[in-house]
C-alpha cells in the first residue's frame, strides 16, 4: 500500500516537472491523453497513481523513473 509521503513525493516532482516545462495541468492533460480529474489528483497528493498512470506521466514529460518517483 502506497504511503502518504508517496503521494506527496509523486506530486512535488511532478508540479516541479510542469513548472520547468512552462506546462499547465491542462497541458499535461491534453497531451498525456489522462483525464483531468486524474492530473489534478496526482498534483494535489490526493492519490496514488497507477503503474499505467505513471508510465503515461513519464512518457508524456520525457523523464525517468527516479525524477518521477525519487
Amino acid at each position: 500500500m502506497a504511503r502518504v509521503s508517496d503521494n506527496r513525493r509523486v506530486a512535488r516532482n511532478l508540479m516541479w516537472m510542469l513548472i520547468d516545462r512552462d506546462w499547465s495541468q491542462t497541458r499535461l492533460v491534453r497531451e498525456s491523453g489522462l483525464a483531468q480529474s486524474t492530473v489534478n489528483a496526482v498534483c494535489n497528493a490526493r492519490s496514488m497513481p497507477s503503474v499505467r498512470t505513471l508510465r503515461r506521466l513519464k512518457e508524456t514529460l520525457g523523464c525517468t523513473w527516479e525524477e518521477l518517483l525519487d
